[in-house]
């Protein structure tokens, strides 16, 4: 197994001189902290800086918060970037509803956004960093706010238990209660079509299901995590099986997908 260090390029924000900073009480319930240390990574073994983790998935709610503050800027190239592909829910579905309601009816606010690029993503850290810095004002620390690293990911959700490969104690995907730990597909039907049994139907609220031990929900299942590379997320999705929703787990997306969403994670340096 190779040891690396990594570092996070090409911004300088790394935890250099600034100890970790004090949460803003507005953000007490929404960031969790994650100390530095290790993360394994296939053959790898990563040293990390500490950062803070959306403790949900963007939820659709916040978007369109982010959505209508472009609207007011009146930044058209942006506001297209930006827009979310509902049209996607035709192809993966079928389904019209899905396409017309998934992302603007309030049964849906809570739920993770998706459908969206990874530019989108991008602009959205863009505008988290200059809401947190506005909160951090006082404090004499700059952050950045951007899309994790998958080391990043695997640590939130097992911190130095290496051996294990889901963000819960459990060595499968079921608790002791026999309660499905994640949103993913449950098996195959013998008609071939999958067998569900999370008690979701296809996604599921951003607060499901059951924490990793430093209160980041969903990092398996549900949406799959958008990453730093362009086009890759990880842990797996209402869409996979249970092999498929490690926090190992990498799948390929094109442009846009109604099974991948995004959370942020802000790194900070003393000004």
């Amino acid at each position: 197994m190779s040891y690396r260090f990594l570092l996070f390029v090409p911004f300088s924000l790394v935890f250099i001189a600034a100890s970790a900073p004090k949460l803003p009480k507005k953000l007490k319930k929404t960031f969790s902290f994650v100390p530095s240390g290790l993360a394994v990574v296939g053959a790898d073994t990563l040293s990390l800086q500490a950062y803070y983790m959306q403790n949900f998935e963007v939820s659709n709610a916040e978007y369109q918060v982010y959505l209508d503050y472009l609207e007011k800027k009146g930044d058209k190239k942006t506001i297209e970037k930006a827009r979310v592909r509902n049209e996607n829910w035709n192809q993966a579905l079928k389904s019209a509803a899905f396409a017309e309601k998934y992302h603007q009816h309030p049964a849906f606010a809570n739920y993770p956004v998706v459908n969206v690029t990874y530019a989108a993503a991008q602009g959205y850290c863009t505008y988290m960093t200059e809401k947190l810095n506005a909160l951090f004002a006082k404090s004499g620390i700059k952050v950045k706010a951007r899309l994790p690293f998958h080391a990043e990911i695997i640590r939130a959700g097992v911190g130095d238990n290496h051996s294990r490969k889901f963000p819960w104690e459990y060595t499968g995907v079921r608790n002791n209660k026999g309660e499905f730990m994640s949103n993913h597909v449950a098996g195959i039907a013998s008609n071939g079509s999958p067998a569900d049994g999370d008690n979701a139907d296809v996604l599921a609220p951003v607060k499901s299901y059951w924490p990793s031990p430093l209160g980041v929900y969903n990092l398996s299942g549900n949406a799959a995590e958008m990453t730093h590379v362009p086009g890759v997320a990880v842990g797996g999705s209402w869409k996979d099986l249970a092999d498929n929703v490690t926090l190992q787990s990498t799948s390929k997306y094109d442009d846009s997908a109604p099974n991948v969403g995004f959370r942020v994670v802000f790194t900070w340096q003393a000004e």
